[in-house]
């Protein structure tokens, strides 16, 4: 971070302990406002955090429309950034309320684009995949069948310990965004996938995390990313910008089809915003609109 900016460290330790953020999410706060701190350098010369304005700040919404070439998503972002820090300023007395200047800034409207998964058809093909031709096929078939039936994010998986899985009363319990747990329950077939694994899991180094790589030591979320796109090649699924994350999206899109309800999908996606769970809710929608333009008297 910029020297420019006051209580740099502060600031950091509130991130970690009061809102429990991960280092990565940590990180991209501060990479956020050394941006920000590069834009008011380039034009206002010996500019101080006490003096900036709303217009200053829309100055640098636009630059980064402008010039940077960032689209909504990422401008929110960094709005929120900033107004998380200026947030964390109001707490500690260095600046009023009545000063802050995110105070009145709204977020960029963005169009809420559906979410892309896959259909069972290509769940089960991943499945099989993941046996074929591989060296750690216990595992392969585990994290797959795991992704797939939990919905857990990448990072909720890689970060998993030992001791998070309570397979004889069949559940895990997840660490997810901001630091909060949830308990997701397994299915039988995902209990028996990762007991198999288990069995042949074999550390070259003391570590309590689940999956390792297959020189024994924790996967990486890029090793994960790498397993997956092995996979798909070798099950036939193949779509643009396919990623590890379409996992969950097809995890909670195929549970809403089958009938669970918003607030108990929410509880297993781990959302703080029941609203970020509806989005499935428009998946199912326009199936419906698809099937009901199929009608014969329609």
């Amino acid at each position: 971070m910029k020297r420019t900016f006051p209580c740099e460290q502060s600031f950091v330790d509130y991130l970690a302990i009061e809102r429990g953020l991960t280092e990565r999410s940590i990180e991209a706060y501060c990479i956020d406002l050394r941006v920000f701190a590069g834009y008011m350098d380039e034009r206002a010369a010996g500019w101080d955090v006490a003096g900036v304005t709303d217009k200053h700040v829309r100055g640098f919404l636009g630059y980064l429309k402008k010039e940077r070439d960032n689209g909504p998503i990422t401008r929110n972002r960094k709005l929120a950034s900033l107004r998380s820090y200026f947030q964390f300023l109001e707490l500690e007395g260095h600046i009023r309320e009545a000063t802050s200047p995110t105070r009145r800034l709204r977020d960029v409207k963005t169009s809420r684009t559906l979410p892309v998964f896959l259909n069972q058809a290509d769940g089960e093909a991943l499945l099989s995949g993941a046996k074929m031709d591989s060296r750690y096929p216990e595992r392969d078939y585990a994290l797959i069948q795991f992704f797939l039936q939990t919905g857990c994010r990448l990072n909720e998986v890689v970060q998993m310990e030992l001791d998070h899985l309570h397979l004889g009363e069949g559940y895990v319990r997840v660490r997810g965004k901001g630091g909060r747990e949830r308990f997701v329950p397994l299915t039988e077939s995902t209990c028996r996938a990762l007991e198999a694994y288990l069995v042949v899991r074999s550390p070259k180094v003391q570590t309590k995390r689940v999956f390792l790589s297959h020189r024994g030591i924790a996967i990486s979320r890029r090793g994960v990313q790498e397993l997956f796109e092995r996979i798909c090649k070798k099950a036939g699924v193949e779509r643009e910008k396919l990623s590890v994350h379409k996992l969950r999206h097809t995890c909670l899109t195929l549970l809403m089809k089958a009938g669970v309800n918003l607030v108990t999908l929410q509880e297993i996606a781990g959302h703080e915003n029941i609203s970020t769970t509806g989005i499935y809710v428009h998946v199912t929608r326009n199936e419906v609109r698809a099937a009901m333009e199929k009608h014969p008297l329609g």
